[in-house]
Formats: structure tokens, C-alpha cells, sequence
């Protein structure tokens, strides 16, 4: 998106309103999804919490599982490793939610990167990772002998899910957890998450893919196809890798890097001034946030008061480096409370021979926070020397801030308050 000009992104929405639209949708492509996310994390992500296992004789043991079987679980602790007999180790209930709406639920008998197997009245089942939504344990569902009793109708339950390790006070709070996926953009500015591997958004005519756990390609395939203000076929592509993830019982910590390039984006003006017969004496180039006077198709001076001075709207490629980091801590209510911050530098075919003169780069900090399963609030603050807001004129210095529904599983709402104001998203 493009700060330089307001008046121009102005003209612009009005001769292409409804590629616009389409546009505008864009500002939901990286964002939450219903869908449980932490279900197919890679195995290194999983290994930052620490596995619990308790024992008929009251003793609760965590670390990291090496090795499990039928017979034996082995467990690295503070201990040392040990090898626990199956026999003695409390086996609690658990609750498997699948993609189709299907809830299972037995004694967890082991688990694999692939599959986890439960033993319930239907007998041993084995149940597919990529066939799970969501899923938790319950210790006090059962009885300290391990049965496969039916869980307690309790309220005060101490519910686990596997993959975070997060501990939560009632089964309804982490099912509102896992229904929630953090934020991959604040609006337009990335924070340091990504999608799962195999993850495809659409929004509009916007696609972006999880190549893997740990990183993304999208492309805007309205720029691609030409409905821009350069009006132009626009090749352009993102790609976005997160190098460091931390998980906790209560915090995530992540950092990611990225790039954008496109070749043929609106950049700023280049300004042209005549001697009084008309004579062009001289050009530069400017980065406008202010109003321009634009040659007519003669390239003479169009509007100009002073008569002796007009611009040219100034296309060609960018390319844009930005890094970011989000702190997320998790509610004991459910949901998330989550601070991002960021900044990018942009390098374009106006300013890569005096960026000095012509700066172009993004400082942001910003917030979300769950209201409830299907309502998220979120805001950001940013300084950006080419921005300007369409509400004070306020030049530099912007703020924004909005509210997403889920209207159903997997189709969401954005209003927020800068362009643009409404956003549309779907996930597959």
C-alpha cells in the first residue's frame, strides 16, 4: 500500500473501485483463521515445553520424552532419564476434536509426530495429526487408577493441551484458545508469526501458502494482473521466515524477517519546471505527501498556480526489508494478549541512487487482544515519512485501530479505520 500521495490513492480508488474492493480484503489475508493452528507445528516448536507424567503413587514427573512404547515410557528429567512402566503411570482422558465436527475420547495410550492413539469403548483407535482440530487431557477425568471413566462435570478441571503444553483452569477456556490463531499482519505490517505448512489463504483475488512451519509465500494477484494505479501488469511476491520461536505455558516470543518486491509500483513524482516560454529548465524527483500539480498528457503544466511547474507519477520496481518480534501471553480466561513491533526500509526505482534525499522506511508498534472467541480487538501506532492520514491530514505520525468477526468458521470481517477501511477474508 502506498502513503506518498493521498490525492492520488484517492483518484485511484475511484477509477478502480471495484478492483478496490478486491484490494481491500487484503488486509485480512495474514490475519486469524478459527481453525486450531498448533495441532501440526513442527516437532521443534513442540520440544520447548516440557511433557507431564503422573504416577499412581502421586508423583508427577516432566521433561521430554525420548522414547515410548507400549511397556515403557523413557523421560528425560532433572533426575536424569528414567524408564516408567506403563503400568504405573496415570493415564488420562483425552478429548480429540477432528476437521469434521467428530469428538473422540479415551485414555491417550501413546503419541508420534504422525499420529496419537487412544483407547476408548470402540476399542484402539489410531488417529491421524492431520485428521485433528483440536484436542486436550484431562487428569481428573479419570480415576488415580487410570480408568476410562467419564470426565467430571466439574468446572475447576485441570485440562492440558498436548502440543503447548499450556495448562487452563476449565475445558471452555482452552477450547477458546485454540480456536484463536495469532495475528500474521497488523493490517499491512507483518508481526513474527506464519502459517502452518500446507495453510492456503484466500481473500479476494490475494493468495498466500505455508511452505513450511516456519515460513510463507503470498502474492497479490490484483497487482499481478494490473488493476493498480500504474495500470500495468505487476509481478510481486513476499516471502516471510521466522528463524526464532519460543513457547512457554503462558508466553510465546517470536521474531521474523521478510521481503517484498514488485516491478512496477507507484514510487512518488518526478517534478519538471519551465522558464516562461515554456521551456523545461529543470526535473527532480519527489517523494509527495503534499499536493503536486500533474502534467497534462502534453506534459505541459496542467493546474499549476504559479504556471511554471508540474509532475509525472513515477512507476517502476520496490523492494522492502522488514523485521519483527511479538510477545503473546495467554489468558487464564482463554484468548491472547499480544504486543508486536516492527520496522522496514524500502529501496525503489526513485530513491536507490539517494535514498538520503528520498527516504522511504516504517517504524510501528501494535496490540491485539481476544474478546472472544469470534471478536478480536486490535491497534497500532507507526511513524512512516510518506504517510498521511485520510481523516486530520496528519502527516508522519499514524494510528489505527479496528475489530474482526468471525461470522463463521472460516470467513472473517475487518473494519478498521485507514484505507482500507473494510477487509474480507476465507482460509481453506
Amino acid at each position: 500500500m502506498n502513503h506518498y500521495y493521498q490525492k492520488t490513492c484517492t483518484e485511484s480508488i475511484g477509477r478502480f473501485s471495484s478492483s478496490i474492493l478486491m484490494v481491500m480484503s487484503l488486509s485480512l489475508v495474514f490475519l486469524p483463521s478459527l481453525n486450531q493452528t498448533w495441532a501440526q507445528k513442527s516437532e521443534a516448536k513442540q520440544s520447548t515445553f516440557q511433557n507431564e507424567l503422573r504416577l499412581k503413587d502421586g508423583t508427577t514427573l516432566k521433561g521430554k520424552i525420548l522414547e515410548q512404547n507400549d511397556q515403557t515410557i523413557k523421560i528425560k528429567t532433572l533426575l536424569g532419564t528414567l524408564s516408567i512402566p506403563v503400568k504405573n503411570i496415570v493415564k488420562p482422558v483425552i478429548r480429540i476434536k477432528l476437521n469434521d465436527g467428530s469428538i473422540v475420547q479415551g485414555s491417550l495410550l501413546s503419541q508420534s509426530d504422525k499420529s496419537i492413539k487412544v483407547m476408548g469403548i470402540m476399542g484402539l483407535l489410531t488417529i491421524d495429526r492431520a485428521n485433528i482440530e483440536t484436542f486436550q487431557l484431562d487428569f481428573n477425568a479419570g480415576s488415580s487408577q487410570g480408568s476410562n471413566a467419564a470426565p467430571s462435570n466439574s468446572n475447576k478441571i485441570s485440562v492440558v493441551d498436548i502440543e503447548t503444553g499450556r495448562r487452563y483452569e476449565t475445558a471452555g477456556a482452552a477450547q477458546f484458545e485454540n480456536n484463536i490463531e495469532p495475528l500474521i499482519d497488523m493490517f499491512f505490517d507483518p508481526t513474527a508469526y506464519v502459517f502452518n505448512d500446507g495453510d492456503v489463504y484466500i481473500s479476494g483475488l490475494s493468495l498466500a501458502y505455508g511452505l513450511t512451519s516456519s515460513s510463507l509465500i503470498s502474492v497479490n494477484l490484483v497487482n499481478l494482473v494490473g488493476l493498480n494505479q500504474a495500470e500495468r501488469i505487476n509481478p510481486n511476491i513476499e516471502l516471510k521466515w521466522q528463524p526464532y520461536f519460543k513457547r512457554t505455558n503462558r508466553l510465546e516470543h517470536g521474531m521474523a524477517i521478510g521481503i517484498k518486491a514488485q516491478s512496477q509500483n507507484f514510487n512518488g513524482y518526478t517534478n519538471y519546471s519551465y522558464n516562461a516560454n515554456g521551456q523545461r529548465i529543470g526535473q527532480e524527483k519527489i517523494r509527495a505527501i503534499k499536493d503536486v500539480y500533474e502534467c497534462d498528457e502534453d506534459s505541459t503544466i496542467g493546474d499549476s498556480p504559479d504556471g511554471n511547474a508540474c509532475s509525472t507519477r513515477n512507476f517502476g520496481w520496490q523492494s522492502q526489508l522488514y523485521i519483527a518480534q511479538s510477545v503473546s501471553w495467554l489468558m487464564k480466561r482463554g484468548g491472547r494478549f499480544s504486543l508486536h513491533a516492527g520496522a522496514n526500509i524500502e529501496l525503489n526505482a526513485l530513491n536507490y541512487n539517494d535514498w538520503a534525499g528520498l527516504p522511504s522506511y516504517r517504524a510501528y508498534a501494535g496490540m491485539d487482544l481476544d474478546l472472544s472467541p469470534s471478536v478480536k480487538i486490535l491497534g497500532e501506532i507507526l511513524y512512516d515519512p510518506n504517510f498521511k492520514s485520510i481523516w486530520t491530514d496528519d502527516e508522519g505520525l499514524g494510528i489505527d485501530f479496528g475489530i474482526v468477526w468471525a461470522l463463521t468458521k472460516n470467513f472473517r470481517l475487518l473494519v478498521h479505520t485507514q484505507p482500507y477501511i473494510l477487509g474480507l477474508y476465507w482460509r481453506f
